[in-house]
């Protein structure tokens, strides 16, 4: 999917949505709010719950 950025001529690439059994949200929600997860990997928990 594209959609257009600032300029008419301008053209950004779009992920296409992902979807998730309840177990992968419930794994992706555990690992977000983990104390003893790497900041990154609940940065990108956070991000895959969004969709």
């Amino acid at each position: 999917m594209l959609y257009f950025g600032l300029h008419w001529n301008e053209r950004l690439r779009v992920a296409p949505g992902i979807e998730l059994t309840d177990e992968q949200e419930v794994e992706l929600t555990r690992l977000a709010r983990s104390k003893r997860t790497s900041v990154r990997l609940a940065q990108r928990a956070r991000s895959g719950r969004r969709h």
